[in-house]
């Protein structure tokens, strides 16, 4: 979003919300994006990098940046348990062969797969 109106996620959208700045970029977020933030493989990168940056006096550090079409993706284990596995972009999903389309989930669904005879899903992060 270019316009942001008062109270508004810049990366949802949310109207009438408290926002916080992101780790990975300028853009002020609602809460269930900073939780979807914290789930992103590289958001400890982010942090110790925004704190560098902080530390050397530069308070307007832009962030490390990203990815507009990003997924958590995750192998379930014993049990029901999911562990991380990585950060993939739709495109890589598609290379790998998982067979699920991707680009029609709105920000926070999953979906089931299986990738190489392992239960799997893909969360769409942002």
């Amino acid at each position: 979003m270019s316009k942001r109106q008062p109270n508004q996620c810049e990366r949802c959208g949310a109207k009438d919300t408290s926002l916080i700045g992101s780790w990975f970029n300028t853009e002020m977020i609602c809460g269930d994006c900073r939780q979807r933030e914290e789930k992103h493989p590289h958001s400890n990168i982010a942090k110790m990098v925004e704190r560098a940056h902080c530390l050397k006096g530069n308070m307007n550090f832009a962030g490390i940046g990203l990815s507009p079409d990003n997924y958590l993706i995750e192998l379930k284990g014993d049990g029901d348990r999911w562990f991380h596995r990585l950060a993939a972009t739709a495109d890589y999903l598609h290379d790998i062969g998982a067979g699920v389309e991707l680009r029609c989930l709105a920000i926070g669904e999953s979906v089931e797969f299986v990738l190489d005879s392992i239960p799997a899903r893909a969360t769409r992060c942002w």
